[in-house]
């Protein structure tokens, strides 16, 4: 038969070792106390209590449907014996609410994956952000972007360090849901999971991109085929006209490589 002992020790995520080395008892005899062939002695039960953050009354308790019903509440997280443990009253001022599930994995554990795949994403950074020795000068552009990107990124990351603790995870989480949105619009469809209002960030988001790279109309940029040997002097006018008008530098370069493009159509087939 399982006692409310048994509910509570498993829903807190303590072993039953655990217990018996906290309370300084054998495994046998908490054992005994879960399955009800031994009487808890009425100190121990006020260390039980304490421990799991109860009221003595609840692990006196007979009914299953009473004690389960307890045990659906909200719990504090904390660490005991080098493992991720919960309690029904929180330990400390800086006890967290935890509403999931609890891991069975032990935080040392879980640092060292997270570790590896911090090591993995930086050499993943570092193996694409390299330059070819022999295309230096046309890998420039993106790579003085791609740096830009991963100092913004950087801000984000002091941001959120000099935030306080209860705003910190809110904010990374808001980070990441955006950086995914990003991600998705590259992709094809979305997540299940999305609300309305993400998947109109994506659509939108696409549309953009697409209008963008959309080919350009050599009619709307006054583009006409003309002799190849008044080429160079063309790009030279256009570029001086959206130059004026307050183009964006890589706006005006993408447009320049167009023109050129068309005047060398059969080269690039």
């Amino acid at each position: 038969m399982k006692t409310a002992l048994y509910y509570i020790r498993t829903r807190c995520n303590y072993s039953q070792g655990m217990v018996a080395r906290e309370l300084d008892v054998s495994r046998q005899m908490l054992s005994a106390w879960e399955n009800g062939t031994k009487t808890i002695p009425k100190a121990r039960k006020e260390e039980l209590a304490m421990l799991f953050g109860v009221t003595v009354e609840i692990l006196e308790e007979q009914d299953g449907s009473t004690i389960r019903s307890y045990c659906d509440r909200p719990m504090f997280c904390c660490v005991c014996q080098g493992r991720q443990v919960f309690s029904f009253r929180p330990k400390s001022d800086h006890s967290r609410v935890w509403l999931e599930t609890p891991r069975e994995d032990r935080p040392e554990a879980r640092c060292r994956e997270l570790m590896d795949r911090k090591n993995a994403v930086l050499e993943l950074i570092d193996q694409t952000m390299r330059f070819d020795p022999e295309h230096q000068a046309e890998q420039l552009p993106a790579m003085e972007l791609s740096v830009s990107l991963l100092e913004e990124f950087g801000k984000l990351l002091t941001c959120c360090g000099s935030m306080e603790p209860e705003y910190r995870g809110r904010f990374l989480q808001f980070v990441l849901e955006q950086e995914e949105i990003l991600t998705a619009v590259l992709g094809e469809g979305t997540k299940e999971h999305w609300d309305e209002w993400q998947k109109q960030q994506i659509h939108l988001l696409r549309c953009r991109w697409g209008k963008t790279n959309r080919t350009a109309d050599r009619r709307r940029i006054g583009v006409e085929k003309v002799d190849p040997r008044s080429v160079w002097e063309q790009i030279n006018q256009w570029y001086q006209r959206a130059k004026t008008a307050g183009w964006d530098r890589a706006e005006i370069e993408w447009r320049l490589n167009q023109i050129l493009e068309q005047e060398h159509e059969h080269e690039l087939d």
